[in-house]
């Protein structure tokens, strides 16, 4: 799934930056599990950026502006924290040719938003 939205080969490891909405439960510690073990299959590193709580999307901003914004950042994997405030910082990585994959809270896109490199969203049933 990581490589999914891979546009080009790479002949180097790729880095993908996470953005969990916490680890303080055993929902997102789980997603967070699911995608190393995703990525070690794959040869992919990871920086997990865990915000402090659960709806701190201005942490989650912060981290995309840092740790986005390296060159060796070649994709996002993030759970919002909030469904719209995240879009113009996500709008900056689809215009540098950043992919990313949304998961557990879909972004709210207005009608005439279009992301070229939005790979999709990955959400739950919430059932057993």
């Amino acid at each position: 799934m990581l490589l999914g939205c891979q546009h080009k080969a790479q002949t180097q490891q790729m880095t993908f930056l996470v953005l969990p909405r916490t680890l303080s439960n055993d929902f997102h510690a789980s997603l967070v599990a699911g995608v190393k073990a995703e990525a070690l299959g794959q040869q992919i590193a990871l920086d997990i950026q865990p915000t402090p709580t659960e709806d701190d999307y201005a942490f989650q901003i912060r981290q995309l502006q840092i740790t986005g914004s390296k060159p060796a950042v070649q994709g996002v994997i993030i759970e919002p924290g909030h469904s719209a405030n995240l879009l113009f910082t996500l709008q900056q990585f689809d215009q540098r040719g950043i992919p990313f994959i949304v998961v557990d809270n879909p972004l709210a896109f207005p009608n005439d938003y279009t992301l070229k490199h939005y790979c999709g969203f990955v959400g739950t049933d919430n059932q057993r």
